[in-house]
């Protein structure tokens, strides 16, 4: 959520909903992604979207009642998580582990760093959710 906007992965696209007064919560856009929309982290106008099978979609959310497609990497597993952190997102993709993607123009640096499968994935508190258990997550570059 940002201010009074909330950006919602609702398994069919994004939902991109007015709740500045929630007796009266209205629709501002909807993107329909072509997989299962599971997560989506909003920085700025960009939505990062982890879309089950069908990877992570990049919107431009700027204008909602018109949101469009930046662009997409389709991962080799079912992305259940993104966060995004400076021009690097990193995807929990599942049985393929947790991808990380520099999401910079011109710049396609792709790594696995973990061939076990998760699920859920919190950079900030170096987390990772693998099998239902809570793991430290150690990045050496």
């Amino acid at each position: 959520m940002i201010g009074g906007t909330a950006y919602v992965a609702d398994y069919s696209g994004l939902r991109v909903l007015d709740v500045s007064d929630p007796a009266n919560i209205t629709e501002l856009g909807f993107f329909d992604t072509p997989g299962f929309a599971l997560s989506v982290q909003v920085i700025g106008g960009t939505a990062y979207v982890a879309d089950l099978a069908s990877g992570l979609r990049v919107l431009d959310v700027g204008a909602p009642a018109s949101i469009t497609e930046l662009g997409f990497f389709d991962t080799p597993g079912f992305a259940y998580d993104v966060q995004v952190i400076d021009s690097t997102a990193y995807v929990a993709d599942g049985s393929e582990g947790l991808r990380v993607l520099d999401e910079r123009p011109g710049h396609h640096h792709r790594r696995n760093l973990s061939p076990y499968r998760i699920s859920d994935v919190d950079i900030q508190r170096r987390k990772v959710l693998h099998d239902n258990k809570l793991f430290n997550l150690i990045l050496r570059w």
